[in-house]
């Protein structure tokens, strides 16, 4: 799907989602991460996710953007090569591993000054909004939200 939407959307965000998700010492499996970059680069639901004074769920997430994420699996497959692309480049520098479809931190130091020094906004809110929607990921169970967001491979 080629859409003027998704032309800020690159490897160097996907990177900062997977980093900043890292550094809190967990995992995440693949199918995860490609669940939340369509989330992720949508800037309304991101705006959302970092409104403090909001009790996000979700489910009250899904409800609430329901128009902007009716296309939901075209921007899930959009997606899914610039996961593969953004882990293939941490997988080169060893910064991570993957097992079984998890991945796990190794060396993530690299990637942490990059980031620190980027002094990009969009990077930083994307990266702070993430440890938010990963945070709500773990309350569900993976294939009921796959369910919910009608996913089709």
């Amino acid at each position: 799907m080629k859409s003027s939407y998704y032309l800020r959307n690159n490897v160097a965000l996907a990177i900062g989602v997977v980093n900043t998700i890292l550094r809190t010492g967990k995992s995440i499996s693949m199918a995860e991460l490609s669940l939340l970059l369509p989330f992720l680069f949508d800037e309304k639901i991101v705006n959302a996710l970092l409104d403090r004074h909001k009790y996000l769920t979700i489910g009250s997430l899904i409800t609430m953007n329901r128009i902007a994420l009716a296309n939901f699996n075209d921007r899930y497959l959009s997606l899914l090569p610039l996961v593969y692309q953004s882990l293939s480049i941490m997988l080169d520098v060893k910064a991570i591993t993957i097992s079984e479809g998890v991945i796990y931190a190794k060396d993530l130091h690299p990637f942490n000054e990059m980031i620190a020094e980027s002094e990009s906004n969009l990077l930083q809110m994307i990266c702070d909004a993430s440890l938010q929607l990963f945070n709500m990921f773990e309350r569900v169970r993976l294939s009921d939200m796959y369910k919910t967001l009608k996913i089709e491979l």
